[in-house]
């Protein structure tokens, strides 16, 4: 978030920081894929995960795959 963010933002009022960091937020989670869970967006890869069954396996989250 500091790199992408925070270096590149001025902010003059604490109503428009919450505004700005809340409209990244949202864009972050929603519409920017992640390669660490197979260029989906982490939105797309929890609803994925809600399909999927109940796993124990560490190494297989670790790897981008659903718990």
């Amino acid at each position: 978030m500091r790199d992408e963010l925070l270096n590149r933002e001025s902010f003059h009022s604490l109503t428009e920081a919450k505004v700005v960091i809340g409209a990244w937020v949202k864009h972050y989670n929603e519409f920017r894929p992640h390669s660490g869970i197979g260029m989906r967006t982490p939105a797309a890869f929890a609803a994925y995960c809600a399909t999927q069954p109940p796993t124990t396996d560490q190494a297989a989250s670790e790897r981008g795959r659903c718990r």
